[in-house]
């Protein structure tokens, strides 16, 4: 009778014990490291996984201290959070580096979970490792990758993008930052409004999308608004990558577009110059040739005609009659030879100045405005500061040339009824300034190709290494500043 009353324990033993040995078998055969404690963290239960991943056989480690065996360089504040939520969820998870049994380290990736009795109180801890040196170590690799790259996009001096195939921006480098004022966090927060920010015209910004669309490894121009509210121009090219990743690089050319505007600008004004110069001198030759013509031309022919009635009276016999109109041709034959030479001396005078040569550069100024003021009407004022000079002749010749072009454009568009001029001496330069109170001008003006006389003036100034500034206001007139250096130095 006993052992019939026994056999439904015995059976429940059997299963148990064949469960235990299941379970056994499963744990050693899982390719985690799985290792148990009790409370107190002293090791239970160490399967093969563990042995090949550590080092240590169960037997070396079953009844120490997991500690003493894992040696884990976790920090003492996450060893704390790591048992806070043990104790409060029952499980946790943590990356650490733990040591094997010959010294060498390992990453392990574990978590681990709380054993508790009935009543809730923990009574162990099971913890499943993985070994995830080699994944580290691929991540790590990739991590100096990525740096390297980094390093070697950010250092290139071209704006660099990558656009997903999802259309948002992967990465950018610095100069695309620091050009266009957007970080990589916020260009990728805000992807989808960037376009509409970087072409704020509808057009320009479909073109641009376009040609992102196109990629097609074309350099192309565009006109960019940046983040600050400036527009730039900007040329980019665009390539698909063979998982569809868009690359582009750009570069800001500003700077180069301005230069190849000034440079067509310049080239034009040059040729306009040119051209005018030209003009002058055909005008100049014709004028003079018109005033040696007409003036000396005509005062030596009355000579002549004079000169041959005075040869036919003197050579008759004498008569008081005859010689008495003698004298008279001869004393208007003096005063048109006064007149001609008079002549002569003012075509002279306007082609170079004698004062100039002989007096210098202040008394010509001086007597140029008195010229000016005798042919045009206009009150003109003199003032000059300056005692001596050191400018060489081309440098005097220069400013007076400066001096009378400023004259005639007065004369000619400025509609002024006075003007003021000073010389002196400022810095060790002789600066002479000629100001009107005509209608004046806009800044914009001056750089036109028709204002060819300021063109000239800088010019003639840049040769002798000097400059001309030039300012004036709509309706309150305008001041040209000659600055010119002593001989053998130029202003800096």
């Amino acid at each position: 009778m006993a052992s019939i009353s026994n056999a439904p324990r015995t059976t429940e033993l059997k299963r148990a014990g064949e469960r235990l040995a299941f379970h056994a078998l499963l744990l050693e055969n899982l390719h985690d490291a799985i290792v148990a404690t009790d409370e107190r963290l002293v090791l239970t239960a160490w399967n093969r996984a563990a042995e090949e991943m550590y080092g240590f056989t169960a037997q070396e480690v079953i009844g120490r201290n997991f500690d003493e065996v894992v040696r884990s360089e976790l920090p003492e504040e996450r060893r704390a959070e790591a048992f806070r939520l043990l104790a409060q969820t029952g499980r946790c998870r943590v990356e650490a580096v733990h040591h094997r049994k010959d010294g060498t380290q390992i990453h392990a990736e574990g978590n681990t979970m709380a054993l508790t009795d009935a009543p809730g109180r923990i009574i162990g801890y099971v913890f499943a490792f993985r070994d995830i040196t080699e994944r580290k170590r691929t991540e790590d690799e990739l991590r100096k990758q990525h740096e390297v790259l980094q390093t070697i996009i950010d250092g290139i001096p071209v704006m660099i993008r990558f656009l997903g195939p999802d259309g948002r921006v992967q990465l950018v480098n610095r100069t695309w930052e620091t050009t266009l004022g957007w970080s990589l966090e916020e260009v990728q927060q805000h992807h989808m409004a960037l376009f509409d920010h970087l072409y704020p015209d509808p057009q320009e910004r479909e073109r641009a999308l376009a040609f992102v669309a196109a990629a097609t490894g074309e350099w192309e121009d565009f006109r960019v608004r940046v983040r600050d509210g400036r527009t730039i121009d900007a040329t980019f090219a665009n390539i698909r990558l063979s998982d569809g990743t868009n690359l582009s690089i750009g570069q800001d050319i500003t700077e180069r577009k301005r230069t190849e505007r000034q440079l067509r600008d310049t080239a034009e004004q040059l040729r306009a110059l040119s051209a005018r110069i030209q003009l002058v001198k055909e005008d100049e030759g014709i004028r003079i040739a018109r005033e040696i013509h007409d003036e000396l031309g005509g005062a030596l022919t009355r000579l002549r005609w004079d000169l041959s009635a005075l040869k036919k009276d003197l050579s008759e016999p004498a008569d008081p009659a005859r010689m008495q109109s003698a004298l008279e041709k001869t004393a208007a034959m003096l005063t048109l030879t006064d007149a001609t030479i008079d002549v002569v001396r003012r075509i002279a005078s306007e082609l170079r100045p004698d004062v100039l040569d002989n007096l210098g550069l202040a008394e010509a100024i001086e007597w140029q405005c008195r010229q000016f003021q005798a042919r045009s009407g206009l009150a003109c004022r003199y003032e000059c500061a300056l005692e001596s000079t050191d400018l060489g002749r081309d440098q005097a010749t220069a400013v007076f040339r400066i001096f009378q072009e400023a004259l005639t454009n007065i004369l000619r568009h400025a509609q002024a009824t006075q003007v003021d001029i000073s010389l002196k001496e400022e810095d060790g330069n002789v600066v002479l300034t000629i100001r009107d109170d005509g209608r004046g001008f806009a800044e914009e003006e001056i750089s036109r190709s028709h204002a060819l006389g300021l063109l000239g003036m800088r010019e003639r100034a840049h040769v002798v290494g000097g400059q001309v500034v030039i300012t004036g206001t709509k309706g309150r007139g305008t001041a040209v500043t000659v600055i010119v250096p002593p001989q053998g130095r130029a202003i800096p």
